[in-house]
């Protein structure tokens, strides 16, 4: 098939041949839809059209909200695991275990796959993407914990402290993803995302994709440093995202283990 061109109707050449699109091929979506009020098909809507300026700002908005902060935690669970590699040989055996020695970890497997799903949330404990949450303003007095907070404030959520409470988490600097096995665990007190009606839409996602990456990673290869005891800087710096330092890995392929 050729490249279609939904906009204008024009021939346009792939594969060595040429297709021509009509122009009734994209009717315009409807004005009361979201993507009907983007294109300008509602004037009521504040900004009017999504213009070359918005797209831009939306697509900057989706890879680091959907790319970087994945990437990010991605990175520090590889850097925690170098550190506890027992914990990365018991996510192995039970990949193995659940899925065969050459079945690959899906979005649907999270239920079978409990370690793996524990090893991810520990780390989205330790090193949330953003370790603030995004700024909110009261519309009316209330109080948070006892604490009064008038109308009109400006509340920013630490999620980085309140992940680090040695009230609410047991050994809370440290990298435990049993911790999330046990009856009793403080889920509640999890809010890497934030919490409430304005907590990160892409949650859900940014979950799956770690999943089944880091799934995928330990399935295949064995983390180890790149010489011994050479292992990975695990301290934070202050930024909106919180990344990990640059360090080394050696990806091993594992043999599938004999019958």
């Amino acid at each position: 098939m050729g490249t279609r061109d939904w906009g204008r109707g024009k021939p346009v050449r792939g594969r060595g041949e040429v297709t021509r699109v009509p122009l009734q091929a994209c009717a315009s979506p409807p004005g009361d839809t979201v993507l009907g009020a983007l294109l300008g098909g509602d004037p009521s809507v504040r900004g009017g059209a999504l213009g070359p300026d918005r797209l831009h700002m939306a697509l900057v908005d989706l890879f680091i909200g959907g790319t970087e902060t994945t990437a990010a935690a991605l990175a520090w669970a590889v850097a925690f695991l170098l550190h506890r590699p027992e914990v990365q040989e018991r996510v192995r055996a039970e990949l193995r275990q659940e899925l065969g020695p050459t079945g690959t970890p899906q979005v649907g497997d999270m239920g079978r796959l409990p370690l793996l799903r524990a090893t991810i949330t520990e780390t989205l404990r330790l090193r949330p993407p953003a370790p603030l949450a995004l700024p909110h303003c009261t519309r009316r007095h209330t109080s948070v914990g006892g604490v009064p907070v008038p109308a009109g404030s400006i509340v920013i959520p630490n999620l980085f402290a309140a992940h680090h409470d040695p009230e609410t988490w047991h050994r809370p600097d440290e990298f435990l993803p049993e911790r999330f096995l046990e009856p009793g665990a403080p889920w509640r007190a999890l809010v890497p995302f934030g919490c409430g009606a304005r907590s990160c839409l892409g949650e859900a996602l940014a979950r799956a994709e770690l999943f089944v990456f880091l799934g995928h990673i330990l399935h295949h290869f064995r983390l180890e440093p790149p010489v011994p005891g050479a292992l990975p800087k695990l301290g934070v710096t202050a930024g909106t995202v919180l990344r990990c330092p640059p360090f080394c890995v050696r990806l091993v392929p594992c043999q599938p283990p004999t019958p």
